[in-house]
């Protein structure tokens, strides 16, 4: 396991290929942002963190033009996340710290001590 909790998984299904699918079944950009969301995550699972920055980003991107502040949060906690493992402990913790806020005051409380714990591994 890696610092958030994943677990390397085989992809021998494709499993990275089909939920990169999803994007064109999405039909707005509320769920084009989930979608790649939950893309960068399969990708982060199989070890595959490279791979998974660009899905992230563009999660967050188009979390931001919806203007929601839990999807921009999850967005921007999922890129945080991916920037820790490649290393990039500086962007990680500028993501993870503007998703704390959101986490802070409406998340759980295991969501928030995962948060507060993902800023302090990178600091």
């Amino acid at each position: 396991l890696d610092v958030f909790g994943w677990a390397p998984a085989p992809d021998g299904d494709g499993l990275a290929a089909r939920v990169a699918r999803l994007h064109t079944l999405a039909a707005d950009d509320r769920q084009r942002s989930r979608a790649a969301r939950r893309e960068a995550e399969v990708l982060g699972q199989t070890g595959a963190f490279d791979a998974a920055l660009a899905p992230a980003r563009e999660a967050l991107r188009l979390a931001q033009r919806v203007g929601e502040p839990e999807l921009v949060a999850q967005a921007r906690r999922m890129v945080g996340e991916v920037c820790a493992q490649l290393g990039r402990g500086g962007e990680a913790v500028l993501h993870l710290e503007a998703a704390l806020g959101w986490f802070d005051g409406h998340a759980g409380d295991e969501d928030r001590a995962l948060m507060h714990a993902a800023v302090a591994v990178c600091i």
